[in-house]
C-alpha cells in the first residue's frame, strides 16, 4: 500500500510540475555589465525593448550584475548606457519561454551619443 501511495504521490508532483512549466510564459534577460579593462560599471542602464515595442528596463548593481524578469519569449534588442561610456547595443536576444537568457556587455570609454554593436 505504502509502494502505491508514494507512486501516485510522484506521478501527482510530476503532472503539477509539467503544468507548471506549459504555463510559463515569460523568460529572463541577465548578465554583466564591464568596462575595456573588465571592471564591472555600476549604475549603468539596461534597456530591453522587444520588436512589438515592449520595453524593460534595470541598472546594474554595485556587482556589475542586472537582472529583467517575466520577459516575454521572443527578440529583443538590448541596449545598455552607462556614464562617460560608449552605448552598447545587441540585436536579436532570444527570450524562451521558463529559460534565462545572458547579455553580458563591454563598454568603452567615450560619449553616449556613440554606439557600439
Amino acid at each position: 500500500m505504502r509502494k502505491l501511495f508514494s507512486g501516485l504521490t510522484a506521478l501527482t508532483i510530476f503532472i503539477f510540475s509539467q503544468l507548471a512549466i506549459q504555463a510559463q510564459t515569460t523568460g529572463s534577460i541577465a548578465g554583466t555589465v564591464v568596462d575595456q579593462n573588465g571592471a564591472v560599471v555600476p549604475n549603468a542602464t539596461v534597456t530591453v525593448k522587444g520588436e512589438s515595442g515592449q520595453e524593460f528596463t534595470a541598472s546594474t548593481g554595485s556587482n556589475g550584475l542586472y537582472n529583467i524578469p517575466a520577459v516575454p519569449s521572443g527578440f529583443y534588442t538590448v541596449t545598455v548606457t552607462g556614464t562617460g561610456f560608449k552605448t552598447a547595443v545587441t540585436t536579436n536576444v532570444k527570450v524562451d519561454v521558463g529559460l534565462p537568457t545572458t547579455v553580458d556587455s563591454r563598454l568603452e570609454v567615450g560619449d553616449v551619443g556613440e554606439t557600439v554593436e
